[in-house]
């Protein structure tokens, strides 16, 4: 049997904060059975609201894109390997 390793979770803190800290935003690959999707979650926010600060933006906006590139490539293999299973 075959396995595939994915990167489904990323987790963005201050330097030096862990990663449960206040201040950490997890950025995650999320399937219902549905399709894929992007989640954000924030430790101490139970409202379902996320908060994000102007210098926080920019390297969350590129993990997001990061995790949305993820998500394609894992498409991308299992079309490959589906696609040559028929033949």
């Amino acid at each position: 049997m075959n396995y595939t390793t994915r990167i489904t979770q990323m987790t963005i803190a201050p330097e030096g904060e862990p990663i449960f800290s206040e201040m950490a935003t997890d950025i995650c690959i999320e399937d219902e059975a549905a399709g894929e999707y992007i989640v954000l979650k924030q430790v101490t926010r139970n409202d379902g609201t996320i908060a994000i600060k102007p210098e926080e933006w920019d390297v969350i906006r590129a993990t997001i894109d990061q995790m949305f590139a993820e998500m394609q490539l894992a498409v991308s293999e299992f079309k490959i390997r589906t696609d040559s299973q028929e033949s």
